[in-house]
């Protein structure tokens, strides 16, 4: 299954976050992505706000 052949589009909005991380654990599964990436790629999926939040989180600094 490609991205493209999804119904909906996973993204997050500071709304639902538990659905968006079941979600979004269940795509990282489908595409058998390892742990590192799956943290890597996770930023992809939010708005900017967000995004800069995680990136200065001292766990996101540490991984980096």
């Amino acid at each position: 299954m490609s991205l493209l052949e999804t119904s909906e589009i996973l993204y997050f909005e500071e709304k639902n976050m538990i659905d968006f991380l079941e979600r979004y654990k269940n795509f990282c599964d489908d595409y058998e992505l390892n742990q590192n990436n799956q943290f890597c790629k996770l930023l992809r999926y939010c708005n900017k706000i967000i995004d800069d939040n995680i990136k200065i989180m001292s766990k996101y600094i540490d991984f980096n």
